[in-house]
């Protein structure tokens, strides 16, 4: 097979359960939060196989015309920066989304760019995820409704609110670091209906 794409989506795979696994065995979460594993995991396996399969068929065609195309065509469009850059991010997988899983949440009324179920945006402080326990992150302004939240869900909040990743937004992260909530500034009672839907 062509792509060599099993060490990333192996990696993924592990994180993926990991966190869900430590939410569980730590007691903050109930077990049905692996139902989303297969959803959220399967896509990604599927769409890694359709390509390297494509690529081994590209790689080992007898076709002269298509050899042609391959060894031509193909190498004048990959020696653009743009398709460069599209074709790194798909291979290493940071193009990898959730946005159909059980977990993720758009709010209502968010119009923001950053949606739920995609991969957050490197961020202040600490690496999401380098807790000794898995722990959501919460990105938004800090008040008091902010802070209330944090000290209500110490088992599954990190004790520190984190800054905005957008003005006027709310984004709640998994462990893993992508996007669980996307949501408007004041709405914290999806945040909350979320982390008790966790039990």
């Amino acid at each position: 097979p062509a792509g060599g794409q099993g060490m990333n989506t192996g990696m993924q795979d592990a994180v993926n359960l990991a966190w869900k696994l430590g939410l569980v065995t730590h007691g903050s979460a109930s077990a049905k939060i692996f139902d989303s594993y297969t959803l959220e995991r399967s896509p990604v396996a599927e769409n890694v196989l359709k390509a390297t399969g494509r690529a081994t068929v590209m790689g080992t065609t007898t076709n002269e015309a298509v050899q042609f195309l391959r060894n031509h065509v193909a190498s004048l469009i990959l020696g653009l920066a743009p398709v460069q850059k599209a074709a790194a991010t798909a291979l290493s997988e940071l193009s990898v989304g959730y946005p159909d899983s059980p977990l993720t949440v758009e709010g209502e009324g968010y119009q923001g760019k950053l949606s739920a179920g995609q991969r957050a945006p490197i961020h202040t402080g600490p690496p999401i995820g380098a807790r000794p326990r898995p722990l959501f992150v919460l990105c938004a302004n800090l008040t008091p409704d902010a802070l209330s939240l944090v000290a209500k869900y110490p088992s599954l909040l990190e004790a520190v609110v984190r800054p905005p990743l957008e003005p006027n937004a709310l984004h709640l992260i998994r462990p893993d670091g992508y996007i669980a909530i996307a949501t408007t500034v004041t709405d914290f009672d999806t945040v909350t209906k979320y982390l008790d839907a966790m039990k």
